[in-house]
């Protein structure tokens, strides 16, 4: 998407979701837009109402840093969000290919015993996995080379709505996680057709996606339903290099009926 469009369309979205009167401005009945208009966000910020068109139509993007707090301030964004903005303002101009996969790296996430662990891409494809991620995802990871993606079986695939127990919210931040790592490398072609094609096969994503989600879920809960285990609720934790992949690890709480599970699911070792 054309940088100018999506710094547009993210300012906006945000400026919708504040409410009038949280600001102390009136609401009315003559009110025609939601959220606040431009001039009120340019108030908030104490910027001219011109300056802010200017920075939302992406006519302005050197920004000062007192600017670029300011704006930040007034559309209450959150961190991840500042982060977007700030990639959107000022896009990297280089190729930023995603990071080859060492070796070494791969054996690293293999040989992980007794908790699930894989390693993805900023296009959330599976590069790596241990053998207890290779049975509680196997849907994902029986797939060929190349389409090993969680991102496509969360949105292309109905059997990711029986794996995942709360499946509104893995799908809000496997969306956030894709528009965040698009801000951050605008020129990667494999990301913007991976888009593309949840777009085209997925209305549940191209709704999302008009929200503009940004966000980066760096640890939290998930439940999973598994034919012979049931269903496991597990914490997550990620990691990152600075090539773009990310290590997630899954565990259960000591003693809970999810560890049990996980140890009677552990393939045996050959």
């Amino acid at each position: 998407m054309d940088r100018r469009t999506e710094l547009g369309e993210f300012l906006r979205s945000r400026r919708t979701r504040l409410r009038p009167e949280d600001f102390g401005l009136p609401v009315g009945t003559r009110r025609r837009v939601a959220g606040l208009r431009r001039e009120e966000l340019a108030q908030l910020a104490g910027i001219s109402a011109d300056y802010y068109i200017r920075i939302e139509q992406g006519r302005a993007t050197q920004l000062s840093d007192s600017v670029f707090d300011a704006v930040c301030t007034a559309l209450r964004l959150t961190v991840d969000e500042r982060t977007h903005l700030r990639n959107l303002l000022v896009p990297k101009r280089r190729k930023s290919p995603a990071g080859v996969l060492r070796s070494s790296l791969g054996q690293t996430v293999s040989a992980i015993e007794g908790r699930p662990a894989y390693l993805i891409d900023r296009t959330m494809e599976v590069l790596a996995w241990n053998r207890l991620a290779g049975v509680l995802f196997e849907p994902v990871v029986a797939q060929p080379l190349g389409r090993r993606n969680v991102a496509r079986f969360v949105f292309l695939d109905q059997a990711s709505k029986s794996v995942f127990v709360d499946w509104p919210m893995v799908a809000r931040s496997t969306t956030a996680f894709l528009r965040l790592g698009g801000g951050q490398h605008p020129d990667d072609a494999r990301l913007a057709s991976l888009v593309g094609e949840l777009a085209d096969g997925s209305e549940d994503f191209r709704r999302l996606w008009s929200e503009q989600l940004v966000a980066d879920r760096g640890h939290g809960v998930k439940e999973l339903r598994h034919p012979a285990a049931g269903t496991l609720t597990l914490d997550f934790e990620t990691l990152r290099d600075a090539t773009g992949h990310v290590l997630v690890v899954f565990t259960a709480k000591p003693g809970s009926a999810s560890e049990i599970a996980l140890r009677a699911l552990e393939p045996a070792k050959v």
